[in-house]
């Protein structure tokens, strides 16, 4: 009996010590807490039932042996008598296995109570073909969850760090739909090898989705059931933090599968495939951006090199209160794109050796003066993208009317306008003839959200890059391909937003080949790879595709090294790079015609620190990857 009370005493402990270190989550406190009580009751019963009844615990095994019939005892009667002992020294440990005898049930009762919810997760997680995670409660997060449950019926969804989301409603919301809500964090989720996990990080700002993404990947590196193949991380972070990804991909790329989502870059890109019509096949494009909020300034990125065409030029105009601070912000960011002769960016000039002008408008609000200056012009599509969902309405509606007023026939361009709140998105998306865009809804499915379609075109276009080294690679399984695109650093940031602007880029090359297109009864996608098979088209398209890279290269920030530079390069590289992507320098920045000749003074350079035939002949490879355009962009 004693050794009962010490095993007791000790279960109790060690049961309260772990229920202590989980405090911070109800039901794993209360769970460790009822369980240590359940064992200490059953270890102290166990020697007096043994004792007293260990011939009916005997008959009983022999019930489910030989049936219910050979039971044949009343164990309540029973017990009830053998408390009527007249042993003192007994007396009141009988009174206290009756109480037990009593209260184990109860326990056991409210156990089962409490936790049915739990063992039901648990199965339904058990039998989940992937788990969803999120490591905070928000609305964004609800989103991509809700959207998941719609696409992934056997998907379990987990939201971690509940307790710092004080509001109702959400955590009803989640609840709604399956969800699990726990107040640990990630270091204290376990994993299990058999399971497809998906992390999210979805934050309030840039900087606390880039901290939670560098602490989830600290912590999963520690976990014992952690495998790089069965774990996802996707953090949500702007374009602006590009320099503290590549941080995080030297860290953890290797270890840990990163997925970077820009919400902004999604809306720029759900934006230009749907006025794609309106911007093809046109020798000179005009196109009006009003207010460079985060949204904006992703749109006259991807603006920059998306205006691009054979022989085209383009305009950009763009009106914002701050221009001077935006110019001022992208002089410092890259230089190159804003490298012209004359400092007077506001208003009209000129960028040499460039096919896009840009033009400033310091406007002091979105009224009068946009109005003003929008009646001298006649562009192809006006982009509104301010922070304020009913101003980019009120404004889509005067830029309206405007051109109503100046036009007898009543046509105006396509007028665009960020609405990114999914209820407002719903009552003004009446306006048919309206361009409304940023929807957060949409933004955040879980199918969107991703971009699938043109992914799976930037996957295509890495495994074409570097089809030399992998043979067949298009007729390898998609698991290969996955293990292809892993080991060439294809989901490092910088290389899958190449890769998606490319993939936009193609599209639209597709489009302009074929608006010149006059048999209709040729198959579109024939027509295209004939058209690709003549030599002097595919040279066309590929100069055009140079100047392409080379913009959107100058846009992530590199400048044109010269010749010290980039022997200083290949000395610190030992004859393995010309570029470098810390100081952000790389030598083919340079027009089409120049390129040979930076080329070639690359190719000298390297031939002095290897032996190693390295040629830098970037116009051929992107001929080689147009020319498997078709492959690329079929579906």
């Amino acid at each position: 009996m004693e050794l009962c009370l010490i095993l007791a005493g000790a279960i109790i402990i060690i049961g309260f010590i772990k229920a202590f270190r989980s405090r911070h989550d109800l039901k794993a406190f209360s769970l460790a807490a009822t369980t240590a009580i359940s064992l200490a009751i059953s270890v102290l019963a166990f020697p007096y039932y043994w004792n007293k009844y260990h011939d009916y615990l005997i008959s009983i095994l022999t019930a489910f042996r030989y049936g219910i019939s050979a039971l044949s005892m009343k164990l309540e009667n029973d017990v009830i008598k053998s408390l009527q002992t007249d042993s003192t020294v007994y007396t009141i440990y009988h009174h206290f296995m009756y109480a037990l005898y009593i209260l184990g049930p109860l326990c056991a009762s409210l156990l089962l109570l409490s936790y049915s919810v739990m063992v039901m997760e648990n199965i339904k997680s058990f039998f989940s073909r992937s788990v969803h995670v999120f490591t905070s409660l928000n609305e964004k997060s609800l989103l991509v969850a809700e959207s998941i449950t719609k696409e992934k019926k056997r998907a379990s969804i987990i939201f971690l760090n509940v307790a710092r989301n004080k509001q109702d409603n959400v955590r009803v919301k989640a609840a709604s739909f399956g969800s699990i809500l726990l107040a640990i964090n990630e270091k204290k989720l376990n994993l299990h090898r058999n399971r497809h996990y998906e992390f999210y990080v979805i934050e309030d700002n840039c900087e606390k989705a880039l901290a939670r993404t560098t602490e989830l990947c600290s912590s999963l590196l520690k976990k014992k059931n952690f495998t790089k193949e069965n774990v996802i991380v996707r953090s949500f972070i702007s374009h602006d933090a590009l320099e503290y990804s590549r941080l995080l991909d030297a860290q953890y790329a290797d270890k840990v599968y990163l997925r970077y989502i820009d919400e902004d870059n999604a809306s720029a890109i759900e934006i230009f495939r749907r006025i794609q019509p309106q911007i093809v096949n046109k020798e000179h494009c005009e196109l009006v951006i009003i207010s460079l909020s985060s949204v904006g300034l992703a749109v006259l990125r991807h603006a920059i090199f998306l205006l691009n065409e054979p022989g085209s030029t383009s305009t950009i105009h763009i009106f914002d209160p701050k221009a001077k601070e935006v110019i001022s912000s992208l002089k410092a960011q890259c230089p190159e794109v804003l490298n012209s002769p004359k400092e007077d960016y506001l208003g009209n000039f000129y960028i040499p050796d460039k096919n896009y002008d840009l033009r400033f408008y310091s406007c002091s609000d979105t009224g009068s003066e946009i109005l003003e200056q929008l009646a001298t012009i006649s562009p192809d599509a006006v982009i509104i993208c301010s922070d304020s969902d009913k101003n980019n309405f009120e404004t889509a509606n005067k830029i309206k009317r405007l051109y109503a007023s100046l036009n007898s026939d009543l046509s105006y361009p396509p007028i665009c306008a960020a609405i990114r709140n999914p209820e407002l998105h719903k009552l003004v998306s009446v306006e048919s003839d309206l361009i409304f865009f940023a929807d957060q809804s949409i933004r955040y499915d879980y199918q969107h959200v991703l971009n699938p379609e043109l992914e799976d075109v930037a996957k295509r276009i890495h495994l074409a890059y570097v089809s030399d080294s992998y043979k067949d690679v298009f007729a390898k399984s998609r698991n290969e391909q996955e293990k292809i695109l892993n080991d060439t650093g294809y989901y490092r940031m910088s290389n899958v937003e190449a890769s998606l602007a490319l993939g936009l880029m193609m599209e639209k090359y597709q489009a302009w080949i074929l608006a010149q297109k006059t048999d209709d009864s040729i198959p579109d996608e024939q027509f295209v790879a004939n058209w690709l098979k003549d030599n002097r088209n595919l040279t066309l398209l590929g100069n055009c595709e140079h100047d392409r890279w080379n913009a959107f290269t100058r846009l992530q920030g590199y400048r044109l090294p010269d010749a010290s530079q980039i022997e200083s390069i290949i000395m610190k590289t030992n004859g393995k790079k010309v570029k470098d992507d810390e100081l952000l320098l790389h030598p083919a920045l340079v027009t089409v015609s120049d390129l040979p000749a930076a080329e070639k003074q690359a190719d000298d350079l390297l031939s002095i620190y290897t032996n190693e035939n390295r040629h830098t002949r970037y116009v051929r490879l992107d001929q080689d990857i147009l020319s498997k355009m078709n492959d690329i962009l079929r579906k």
